[in-house]
């Protein structure tokens, strides 16, 4: 991804420290000027800047998002002079109408960093996102206004500020430079910019050379044939994120990561047949495929747990019955229909049929010790959760009995109703037998080695990867 330079001087002549010293002015000079070149010219030189606009269309390799920008505008050189910079406020880059001072700036700022609101904005949609708009003043402009709901008050400093979600604290902001009232003209331009606002990723082709990190993402959309899970990588020492793969038929965002390879559930649509099994993808080969013995038909993986290499999961029939009513209702309701598997993914295994006959929904863990497994079936709403226990070991399974509490949702204050005690055993349960490494980013060096990462990928906070490489 990038250019290194190296510069070597070879000569049997001897060189005065007057004549090198110039020298080093003349390539620091040189150097100075192709900088400039590239801030210049970046804007049309493509694998130059993270940022680009072709034929009025923007893109970006670091927010990974594209737009049209309407006619009559474009990208700013400079920072703008006016901008309702709050105390998380930065501007990623700005753009001008030209013969006006209107102003669209893209920033990382929160839409409560010390602004007041005066009125709603417009609702706009594009194919991948919905957006709701609110206009707002400074603090010490706003605070003697009142609130006006959807009838735009045309004030002075006033600016739009249009969130983009699933984009960390990411938003448009509309105003004028001048600080004057945003005309409907504007207004509207702006409306038809976040009309065209898709998500953006290049396809990239890993390979055992590459080193970054690798990651992944749900991408939602108003077009549900655009929605889908990806696997991402960010190259060492980038900030541009790129496509390794798509993963149209991932039944939900969590992977184990084994044997150099990111383990998923898929499934089918198929109304006629409800159809799942565990599909593999190999970022560094860019291969895909089935997991041999998984083919699950008129059934579903409820739970995975993966301890030791290997991974269990519970096969739950696709009309077993609703999870409240076994939970709230009636133990009995319970059907102890559910079957639990291990398989290691290695080259040619296949699955294990551990035990049949399982009442819980969810694996809570294993203890090898006591050759035992603690698994749930639990329902929560409104701040409430029931869960019921149970123990399943020497081919038999034990209830070990039923826990309920209320949260006070402005305190987070738990109170609890029924089965305190068989939540502290639960407790002690799982601190002995500990959780599985459960990671959200996979570092990749070179030789193909890939190892876990702990860091934040708030884009993907949902995404969750068991790690047994």
């Amino acid at each position: 991804m990038g250019m290194a330079l190296s510069w070597g001087f070879k000569s049997r002549k001897k060189v005065s420290v007057f004549s090198f010293a110039w020298l080093l002015v003349i390539l620091f000079v040189a150097l100075l000027c192709t900088a400039q070149a590239l801030l210049l010219f970046s804007d049309i030189l493509p694998g130059v800047a993270t940022q680009e606009i072709k034929d009025s269309r923007f893109i970006s390799n670091t927010e990974n998002i594209t737009f049209t920008l309407p006619e009559g505008w474009r990208r700013l050189d400079d920072a703008p002079e006016y901008f309702p910079k709050g105390s998380d406020g930065k501007v990623l880059y700005s753009l001008g109408k030209e013969g006006t001072s209107c102003t669209i700036v893209y920033a990382s700022m929160s839409e409560r960093a010390g602004f007041d609101q005066v009125s709603f904005g417009n609702r706009v949609f594009s194919r991948d996102w919905q957006f709701d708009s609110n206009w707002f003043l400074p603090f010490e402009e706003g605070r003697d206004v009142a609130f006006s709901g959807s009838e735009r008050q045309y004030l002075r400093s006033e600016f739009r500020f249009t969130s983009l979600n699933r984009r960390d604290n990411r938003a448009f902001i509309l105003l004028n430079q001048n600080q004057d009232p945003v005309s409907d003209v504007c207004n509207d331009e702006m409306n038809r910019l976040l009309e065209t606002v898709e998500y953006y990723y290049e396809d990239i082709a890993l390979d055992n050379e590459s080193e970054g990190l690798l990651w992944t993402i749900k991408e939602f959309s108003n077009s549900k044939d655009r929605e889908r899970i990806m696997v991402l990588f960010t190259p060492q020492g980038s900030s541009e994120n790129y496509r390794v793969g798509t993963l149209p038929d991932a039944s939900n965002d969590e992977f184990i990561a084994a044997n150099n390879k990111l383990y998923y559930l898929s499934y089918s649509d198929d109304p006629t047949q409800y159809r799942s099994n565990f599909s593999f993808f190999n970022p560094l080969a860019g291969t895909s495929g089935v997991v041999d013995g998984t083919d699950f038909i008129n059934s579903y993986v409820s739970s995975l747990y993966v301890q030791g290499g290997n991974t269990y999961y519970l096969v739950v029939p696709a009309d077993n019955p609703d999870t409240l009513d076994c939970v709230l209702l009636d133990l009995s309701k319970c059907m102890g229909d559910k079957s639990l598997y291990r398989v290691d993914f290695s080259e040619g295994s296949k699955p294990i049929l551990v035990a049949e006959n399982i009442h819980a929904e969810r694996i809570l863990g294993y203890d090898s010790e006591e050759n035992a497994f603690y698994l749930s079936a639990g329902y929560g709403d409104a701040g409430c959760a029931v869960v019921n226990y149970w123990k399943h070991h020497d081919n038999k399974e034990d209830f070990l009995g039923h826990y309920s509490a209320c949260a006070d949702l402005e305190t987070a204050e738990v109170t609890v109703e029924e089965g305190a005690e068989v939540a502290l055993i639960i407790e002690e349960i799982q601190k002995k037998i500990g959780s599985p490494q459960i990671i959200k980013t996979i570092g990749i060096a070179s030789g193909g080695i890939l190892s876990p990462v702990i860091e934040e990928r708030k884009e993907s906070s949902w995404n969750r990867i068991f790690f047994e490489n």
